[in-house]
Parts: structure tokens; sequence; C-alpha cells
């Protein structure tokens, strides 16, 4: 199977797939959509892909992308490539995700892709850090949840490891309980994310910069936060700060695809699941006068109209055919349920290419 960054450059490297669909001829507007409606490798649980399905899915993955981030996606996907060239840790760190947790893994790169949207936006943001500490940023924003990984087992003296982790951590329909919340908590405990990234790569924590640090321990400031290295400094609190609002917001909105219990609570309340709420919450985290910057733009380097119809799609067609689909199939339907929303305007436009 190509790599994560492999897979990336194959998709940013054809100018259809770079190209804002404003800008395209309709044609190729078709055509990926026809491609990615077809795409139907619904893997069960107990069913291994194969190296070229699993690449099939990367190549649809990183086209999502291009899809919902409302920004420059050649550019913010070619500075992710640039990203892992610099750092290999973060795309080992991928990979491991990619292997063991599918659902961080993604949202990971959601948060990662978001934060250098942002950044390409708004660099304003980010003033106070020097160019190498956006650098830390950006290592942090795509390995921030390095930490859930305690649910794997990474070696064969593995003490960090808990199988009841990923239990807890997929809980649907109910809130978790006490002993439930407490393991999830553990992601971001400077122990267990030490150890989780020092079992991806030897020693790799310690040769993290002191941001990247301080953004995979805090980025929740409702637990472990005063573990991260200079929880005190001005400057790592901002960094904090902007991880959280950052993490919150693609966890919300499921911009790389939503999450099994997010498509629940949207059945059951349709209406409640629009950027009104999806504003409000973030308001509520934000207590800074930075944060409150931050809220103000965040929501502009995502093509909310577009996200917000494909999860309610994906929704309905979930109370249609099932209560709970597995992974696999809450993926595929999220990209064509996004293609569908991204590209219909066009599609409908020239019915004769739609047809073809």
């Amino acid at each position: 199977m190509a790599s994560v960054p492999d897979q990336l450059i194959h998709s940013v490297g054809s100018p259809e797939a770079a190209s804002p669909a404003a800008e395209r001829d309709p044609r190729l507007i078709a055509v990926e959509a026809a491609r990615l409606a077809a795409t139907d490798a619904v893997f069960p649980v107990e069913v291994k892909p194969t190296p070229e399905e699993r690449a099939a899915r990367e190549a649809l993955f990183f086209r999502i992308s291009g899809a919902a981030i409302n920004s420059d996606s050649a550019r913010t996907q070619r500075g992710f490539v640039e990203l892992c060239e610099r750092h290999p840790e973060v795309q080992k760190t991928l990979e491991a995700l990619q292997r063991h947790h599918p659902e961080t893994y993604r949202h990971s790169v959601g948060v990662g892709l978001i934060m250098m949207a942002l950044y390409n936006e708004h660099p304003e943001l980010f003033a106070d850090f020097t160019s190498e500490e956006q650098d830390d940023l950006a290592r942090g924003a795509f390995m921030h949840d390095v930490g859930k990984l305690k649910g794997a087992r990474m070696s064969e003296d593995d003490t960090v490891y808990d199988p009841a982790f990923y239990e807890a951590l997929g809980v649907v329909g109910r809130r978790p309980t006490d002993a439930e919340m407490s393991l999830i908590k553990s992601h971001t405990s400077s122990e267990v994310v030490a150890d989780r990234m020092n079992h991806v790569e030897s020693g790799a924590f310690d040769r993290l910069g002191p941001l990247t640090q301080a953004v995979m321990i805090g980025h929740h400031s409702r637990y472990n936060r005063e573990q991260a290295p200079g929880a005190e400094d001005p400057k790592v609190q901002k960094a904090m700060q902007l991880m959280e609002l950052v993490d919150i917001f693609e966890a919300v909105t499921g911009v790389m695809g939503p999450r099994g219990y997010r498509l629940h609570e949207i059945q059951q309340k349709p209406a409640g699941f629009s950027a009104a709420w999806i504003d409000g919450v973030l308001n509520q985290t934000a207590q800074s006068d930075f944060q409150k910057a931050v809220v103000a733009v965040l929501h502009t380097t995502v093509r909310m109209d577009v996200v917000i119809s494909a999860i309610h799609a994906l929704a309905s067609r979930m109370a249609q055919e099932a209560p709970f689909l597995n992974d696999a199939a809450l993926y595929d339907g999220y990209a064509k349920a996004l293609s569908e929303a991204a590209f219909r305007p066009a599609v409908q436009a020239s019915p004769a290419l739609a047809a073809a």
C-alpha cells in the first residue's frame, strides 16, 4: 500500500482534483461525482481489505478534504505532504492510527488540515509564533490524539495498553460512565502521550518541539492541561487554546467523516445540527479574546453548507437502513453524500453529462 503522503501527492498531482469546484469544467465534476458515487467498497469489520482497496479508500479520503475544506486545498494538502517529509514521525503516527483506530485517524488529519487552512487564510492569528513554532503547531495538530493508541497493543510488553479504552471511546446512544470517562480523559496524560509516541518511533517524544508536546497533552482545557510543558507560558497557553478550538470544530462538524455517536444524535434531533449550533459549541469554549478571534473566522475554513447537507443526508440514510453501520460503511456513505452536496449544482446544470 502506498504511504499516506504518497496517496496525497497522487491526489493533489491531478489538476482536476486540486482545482476549486467553481472553477472546473462541469464534465470533470460530473465524472468525479460519478466515480465517488460508484465507490461501494464496504468492508465488514472481520474482513481485511486488500492493499488495492485500501489505496482506493485513501485516494477517496483525500478527495473529501478538497470538497470540505474551504481554502486552497492543493496548497493545504501539499503543506501536509511537505510536513510529513520534514517530520517522518507525523506520517508514522497517522499510519498507526489508521491501523488501530480509523475514526481517530480521519479526525486527526481533519484537525491538521483545518489548522493549516486556518494559517493560510488567517496568518494574523499566528503572528506571535515563529516559523519553527508554526511548524510545531502543525505537527501537534496531526498528532494531537496519539494518546488514543492506548487502546492498541503496541508491543509484547506494552504496559499502557488497555483494551477497554476503545470500548469507552465507542460508546453510542448514552453518556459514558464515570469509569469510561476516566479512561477517555487519560489519552492526554503526559505519561500516555509520551509512551504512545515513543512506541510509534523510539525516542520520538523527547525530540518534539515544546509546543508540539504542549498541544498533544493540553488540547483539552478540562483535563491534564496542567501536565503540559510550559503550561503557564502565555504563548503555550495560546497554542493550547487554538488547538482546543480546532479539535472541537472538527469533532462537531465531522469534516473528514462523521462519528457514529454524532450521527445517532442527528437522527434523534435533525434540526439541532446546524451552523448556529456549531457556533454555539465553539462560543461556549472560547474564553479568551484570542479564542473569540479564532471562533470568528474558524467556520470560514470549511464549506459548512456542504458538510451539514452531507451529514444530514447520511443520518437520514442510516435511519432508513440500520440504526448503526460499521466504520467503513459510515465512511463510504459520507463520501457519497459529501460528493453529491459539493457537486450537485454543476451536475444538475448538465443532465446529459450527469447521465453519462
